[in-house]
């Protein structure tokens, strides 16, 4: 679960073709950060992670996934990309903190994630900060 939970969330990148982004997880386990960077291209229909950093790696996601846990966070992430308030809290209950929206979840995601921090610029996505139960975080940061 917790790697479609990193995968996934960078599908919240607000991005018109390919963006550029870094990723930095840190995991409560072994006290450790690890950095991640690559490229994102989202559409209405699929998405696309190219992870060029600490490997080569390529991942797609498609609107229709079989897999339920992939659609399920595709359906969320795509609320938060697209600014779809009434979809968003569907599955969390959304608070403003200064310039940034705080995302507590409901039911199903409560087991996983303890809150979401995210920053949006007008449309663009400046941050997002996932803070699981475990007290592991994964941290996006767009780059421009």
């Amino acid at each position: 679960m917790f790697k479609y939970l990193c995968f996934i969330f960078i599908l919240a990148l607000h991005v018109n073709a390919d963006e550029a982004f870094k990723e930095t997880r840190y995991i409560y386990a072994l006290d450790s950060e690890f950095n991640y960077s690559g490229k994102i291209s989202f559409t209405k229909e699929s998405i696309t992670i190219q992870y060029n950093r600490p490997k080569k790696q390529n991942i797609t996601y498609n609107k229709d996934d079989e897999d339920m846990k992939k659609a399920y966070f595709f359906t969320i992430l795509n609320a938060i990309h697209v600014n779809d308030e009434r979809m968003m809290l569907e599955f969390f209950t959304k608070k403003k903190e200064l310039e940034v929206s705080v995302l507590f979840p409901n039911d199903m995601l409560s087991d996983f994630i303890q809150k979401v921090e995210y920053k949006k610029s007008g449309k663009e996505l400046k941050f997002l900060k996932i803070y699981m139960q475990n007290d592991d975080w994964i941290l996006i940061e767009t780059l421009r």
